[in-house]
């Protein structure tokens, strides 16, 4: 069954939520969820956020996942410096094998400025992480993000 969870650091700590020791925000599981309707904060004027979605196939869930806290300890730091980073969600069909990584941005601008980041830095810094990771990457587009709401029932 596909999944999806989805934590936007900024505008969690915003509503008082605390980050954990490494300063990731807390899994969804222990978060109480945003009024219904919340923006994501930190957003360009009209509240535009821009998505970064990049889709990828034949990868193995279960392999990946037993090297994905690793990666994230290295990857969210580096998220976190970019310029306009407003958020990230990790989707996975563990049926297909498909899966979508989304990153979210305040403003076109960042996102495309974010592209080296991903392409060229966060593979060096993962080192032989990288290799281990299963499938491969097929697309990365852009999107508009017309709404965003999360609702209060946690996600598990």
């Amino acid at each position: 069954m596909p999944y999806a969870v989805a934590i936007s650091s900024a505008a969690l700590n915003a509503k008082g939520i605390a980050n954990d020791e490494r300063g990731c925000a807390r899994p969804p599981s222990l978060l109480t969820a945003p009024p219904a309707g919340a923006r994501l904060d930190g957003s360009t004027k009209g509240g535009t956020v821009f998505a970064r979605v990049a889709a990828f196939e034949s990868t193995d869930p279960a392999a990946d996942e037993k090297i994905f806290e690793q990666a994230t300890e290295i990857v969210m730091p580096m998220m976190r410096s970019v310029k306009g980073f407003q958020g990230h969600l990790e989707l996975v069909d563990r049926t297909s094998g498909k899966s979508l990584s989304i990153s979210l941005f305040d403003s076109e601008e960042s996102a495309v400025a974010a592209e080296p980041v991903f392409d060229e830095e966060m593979p060096r810094a993962l080192g032989n992480l990288f290799d281990q990771f299963s499938g491969r990457r097929t697309s990365v587009d852009r999107y508009d993000v017309l709404a965003y709401e999360r609702a209060g029932a946690p996600v598990s």
